[in-house]
């Protein structure tokens, strides 16, 4: 959470900066070689923060550590000499044991190496400031620090373009430090599921479960049927998901939503003239604004760089071949497992990497799993990976570097650094561009694999609803309400409507879990034009070739 508002924040440090010279009479914090703390990182033009607890027990041989991200989500565990990561897996929770330390150890506490200079001690708080030039981007950067006067314990760390830390992060970051301890420090060892040290403790896997129990055990006493149904619904949605909520306010909050959300399925849902069905997604306590925020593919946006790295790529040539009125990759056994992006709008890499493994498997017979952190991490872009990006730009950056597995690489579902490891025998040489046709995409499917694509949907809040059918857009706009989406094409087909009439749609793969949708797909209308014109639902079709 944020100590110090944005505005505020900054204007206070400014009137410091202009009306205080910088002193050097103390000296700056020097902290224990073993430490404990727990860090909300926030980028402060993202509306995510990232909880870390941090303990670390150096000795004169080796450096003990683990990490815990969202409350135990991720775990971290260097331990002499093994290493243990810890994450959820779609259902389950995996852990990945290696005979050989953590590759990298990151601290969150200020650099010592730095130029600082005291600003000021003022109601028990040192102000520290820095003001370095950037290694990578040239930016001239300036951090602020504010500890506590009495024993130097950091309180709070704000950087207008990034941090030096041992990772370097180039957008405006916050740090805000609390549970900071030095004294009688242990790790113990990671749970059973590692095969290794017993269980981390009592605490249950899910707390919040037992929390919103009792919540809705006060709650339903007094209130109308259709609320208490609201609560029956909330509370299975809640276990099925394994939701979590910070407080009763939340709690309310999310319900609200989920409310408007139910009502949303029970009215499309009665319609007779619709094609597709609603029901209640993960997405069910989500709003339409957050929902933007976390999943838009903002790099779709910006269709002028778009094109112009298309235009470098060769151009799809149709082929003379008659095509079935039917075709699935899926059924070729070509087709990864779905996977889940989070909430990171890395669309553009999931769909972008399924294609590619897919190209392989269709020319050698071995269908591998590749990283998406790999390419979030290492590919340049001058912004978050999360915040969408265009998919010519990582076919750009593959054939010169290569890939590696997701089991060696695997997804945090934010943005990190660069680890330079390439296992994976899949070489991509070139990629394709499929012109905005419907004949030619399908042309290009059934010869060549699936299509990395972006679609553009009207209304987000039924879209993440979807539980099955043909998903229609035909009410889009072309404006700033568009909601823009990375997906694989995978096949294409025609299913009865309830008129009577037929649904030409095409089969896309989404990268939102296998419990959205039709088991991770939907089926989207396959609305054509008589010239085979598709515009504006399927935009900037490519599909990658490989070695």
């Amino acid at each position: 959470m944020s100590i110090i508002s944005d505005a505020i924040f900054l204007s206070f440090i400014c009137l410091l900066l202009n009306n205080f010279e910088p002193t050097n009479a103390k000296s700056f914090p020097i902290w224990p070689k073993n430490v404990s703390y727990r860090v909300e990182f926030e980028k402060i033009t993202w509306p995510l923060s990232i909880p870390v607890d941090v303990t670390i027990i150096r000795s004169l041989n080796k450096t003990d550590f683990y990490y815990s991200v969202y409350d135990q989500l991720n775990m971290y565990y260097s331990l002499g000499n093994s290493s243990f990561f810890i994450y959820p897996r779609v259902n389950k929770r995996i852990c990945d044991k290696k005979l050989e330390p953590f590759f990298g150890m990151v601290d969150y506490l200020p650099d010592t190496s730095l130029d600082w200079n005291h600003i000021m001690e003022k109601d028990g708080l040192d102000y520290w400031s820095s003001t370095t030039a950037s290694l990578y981007n040239h930016l001239t950067k300036t951090t602020i620090l504010i500890s506590r006067a009495s024993d130097n314990t950091p309180v709070l760390l704000q950087s207008s373009s990034g941090y030096p830390f041992n990772v370097h992060y180039f957008f405006p970051i916050r740090i805000s430090y609390s549970n900071f301890k030095t004294d009688n420090l242990t790790i113990i060892g990671p749970p059973n599921i590692c095969n290794s040290i017993p269980t981390l403790g009592a605490k249950p896997e899910y707390p919040h479960i037992t929390f919103l129990l009792k919540e809705l055990g006060g709650m339903i006493n007094g209130i109308s049927y259709e609320d208490v149904t609201y609560h029956y619904e909330f509370s299975n949605f809640i276990s099925k998901h394994s939701k979590s909520y910070i407080d009763k306010e939340e709690y309310n909050l999310r319900l609200e939503i989920f409310k408007k959300n139910l009502q949303i399925i029970n009215e499309h849902n009665k319609r007779t003239d619709t094609s597709y069905s609603l029901g209640i997604t993960k997405f069910a306590d989500m709003s339409g604004e957050e929902l933007r925020i976390l999943y838009s593919n903002y790099g779709l946006e910006d269709e002028s760089e778009t094109k112009n790295m298309l235009k470098k790529a060769e151009i799809h040539k149709r082929s003379m071949k008659i095509l079935p009125k039917y075709f699935n990759w899926i059924e070729e056994g070509v087709v990864s497992p779905i996977k889940d992006q989070g909430p990171c709008g890395s669309c553009w890499v999931f769909n972008s990497v399924s294609a590619l493994e897919s190209a392989w498997a269709i020319k050698t017979g071995t269908l591998y799993s590749l990283s998406e952190q790999q390419i979030i991490n290492c590919v340049p872009l001058n912004k978050s990976a999360c915040s969408g990006g265009p998919f010519a730009l990582i076919y750009d950056w593959l054939p010169k570097f290569g890939t590696s597995f997701e089991r060696s690489y695997p997804y945090l579902a934010v943005d990190g650094y660069c680890e330079y490891k390439y296992d994976s025998p899949v070489k991509l040489e070139k990629y394709v561009t499929v012109e905005e046709n419907a004949f030619d995409i399908m042309d290009a499917l059934v010869n060549h694999g699936p299509l990395v694509s972006g679609i553009c949907v009207d209304r987000l809040e039924m879209f993440v609803l979807y539980i099955g059918g043909i998903y229609d857009p035909k009410l889009y706009v072309d404006n700033e309400n568009c909601f823009r989406h990375a997906i694989n094409i995978v096949g294409y087909g025609t299913d009865i409507l309830p008129d009577g009439s037929d649904g030409h749609y095409w089969l896309m793969r989404n990268s939102w879990g296998p419990y959205w949708g039709i088991k991770g797909y939907f089926k989207f209308a396959r609305n054509i034009e008589d010239d085979g014109s598709i515009k504006p639902y399927i935009r900037h079709s490519i599909y990658p070739v490989v070695k």
